[in-house]
């Protein structure tokens, strides 16, 4: 199965909006059966210092071997109320799970949280719809355990944080902010402490393409040895 490569970045959260198109990768087309009941589901292994996952939904396994700061495409799935579980790679260990719902024509992603030891699951909805003509979505979700509630900052490049409000306030661990809706075109995005403006990731110029709409996850988790990093994830191609 393709995936969509590991943008993991030490100390930034968009390296580049563009990359994952770029590559050749990334949810080939938003999954929206007529008249058959599915939905589709892709996978997020944001587990710091995880092994190897096995994606298992009602006993099957929908993405075998996720690797950390690894996410699959999306995949058709039945509608219902099916029962999902992380598997150590090769083996019946399970890791986390949790039973999930699924819904006609609805994209949805099952993250792996938490460190190893203690792993959970997040489960979330992914709206796929086009923002208007000239525009971009985006929205971030905190899956770092290693980092309190954070300030998302989303400015001109090179701009100074002084003077400037931040777009999501006080966004908790495992929070989605939902999506934001923007002109196209170069930003740079900065994620403090809440309340503070001491940058703990920094994306450095980026540049986004009108019709995108995006997913950034914070991960890491230094207190396991996992530095601070981000994927980013295409919801829709433009």
């Amino acid at each position: 199965m393709r995936r969509i490569p590991s943008l993991l970045l030490a100390l930034a959260l968009l390296a580049s909006a563009t990359l994952a198109p770029g590559c050749g990768k990334g949810p080939s087309s938003i999954i929206t059966p007529d008249g058959k009941d599915f939905g589709a589901i892709r996978f997020v292994n944001a587990s710091p210092n995880a092994p190897g996952l096995d994606a298992v939904i009602n006993g099957a396994i929908f993405e075998p071997d996720l690797v950390y700061a690894e996410a699959s495409e999306y995949i058709a799935i039945r509608t219902g109320t099916p029962y999902a579980e992380f598997l150590r790679t090769g083996t019946d260990q399970v890791l986390a799970q949790t039973e999930i719902g699924i819904a006609k024509k609805g994209n949805f992603t099952l993250f792996a949280v938490n460190p190893a030891s203690s792993m959970g699951t997040l489960f979330v909805s992914d709206d796929y719809t086009a923002p208007q003509q000239g525009n971009v979505r985006v929205r971030f979700i905190h899956a770092a355990p290693g980092a309190g509630d954070v300030d998302v900052y989303v400015t001109a490049p090179g701009a100074s944080l002084a003077a400037a409000d931040p777009a999501v306030t006080d966004l908790p661990y495992l929070g989605n902010s939902g999506y934001i809706e923007a002109p196209a075109g170069s930003y740079q995005v900065r994620v403090c402490p809440a309340g503070t403006k001491t940058v703990a990731i920094d994306s450095g110029a980026i540049t986004t393409t009108a019709g995108q709409v995006l997913t950034g996850v914070a991960i890491g988790d230094p207190a396991v040895g996992v530095p601070f990093g981000a994927l980013l994830l295409e919801d829709r191609f433009s």
